[in-house]
């Protein structure tokens, strides 16, 4: 969607003090390690994140299984092939999976079961959510301006730029925009494949080697993450009713800047 009109969208918002822009707040993290551990005690698997290692196993044991079948049709035109590749290859890949699920538990097994189903999910509803979970957390904590799809770059130009006065922009709410997408995703799916943790994580390290966390630069990367999606979800909690509506227009393609942020405070002038 266009930037631009993402822009000028936001910005109507704020010169018009709409209601609900930049009526709720995120804060930093606690600088106390266990009030900190107890905030973020729910959160304690968003981080882990291994889609690299997933895809790879996938794509690995479909492509053995492929260039079998590849060699078996080669065979049939020129008898250069032996035709009991493919047999032999499913077979050892039977043998593999028995002996990981009864010596490793079939965790190869589900890494490449999660890299199969990332590979073949193709849910618009799902995407959706996330974008707007973004949007909706970005406008209610008053991020001055964002794209629909929140990357580490965008938060970190947000985060590291000074405003006219000289003032850099608390990195609280952009770090919950970023984990909105997260938060979303997680609430109705147990594996993440829209949203991406890492994101998150290199936005917090590229931030923390600019000095933008300057009074609590010793607050882990996986905390902060953690504290974001937090606090994001929190908000998705308060408002899922609208989250829901504005997840309706995403998915239908209908919703320009200006129609969801029509949305938002027509809501909220109703709630």
């Amino acid at each position: 969607r266009d930037a631009a009109a993402m822009e000028r969208a936001l910005r109507r918002s704020a010169r018009r003090q709409f209601a609900a822009y930049g009526s709720e707040r995120a804060v930093e993290p606690e600088a106390d390690a266990r009030k900190r551990a107890r905030f973020v005690a729910s959160e304690r698997d968003v981080g882990e994140d291994a889609r690299g290692l997933e895809i790879g196993a996938a794509l690995g044991t479909v492509g053995v299984a492929v260039s079998a079948f590849a060699v078996a049709g080669i065979d049939t035109v020129t008898g250069l092939a032996d035709p009991t590749g493919p047999d032999a290859v499913i077979a050892g890949l039977a043998l593999l999976g028995g002996l990981d699920v009864w010596k490793n538990e079939a965790k190869i097994a589900g890494i490449v079961g999660s890299g199969l189903n990332r590979l073949a999910t193709d849910d618009p509803r799902r995407a959706a959510e996330a974008e707007a979970a973004a949007f909706l957390v970005g406008y209610l904590l008053g991020v001055p301006t964002f794209p629909f799809k929140p990357t580490a770059l965008e938060a970190l130009k947000l985060v590291a730029d000074v405003d006219e006065t000289g003032v850099r922009l608390d990195p609280a709410p952009v770090l919950a925009w970023l984990a909105a997408p997260i938060a979303a995703e997680s609430n109705t799916h147990r594996t993440l494949v829209i949203a991406d943790p890492r994101q998150v994580l290199a936005a917090v390290k590229l931030a923390k080697d600019r000095g933008v966390f300057a009074g609590r630069a010793d607050v882990p990367e996986l905390d902060r993450l953690r504290w974001a999606t937090r606090q994001a979800r929190t908000l998705l909690a308060s408002y899922a009713t609208l989250h829901n509506k504005l997840t309706d227009a995403f998915q239908a393609k209908s919703a320009s800047p200006g129609d969801a942020v029509a949305l938002i405070e027509r809501w909220a002038s109703t709630a």
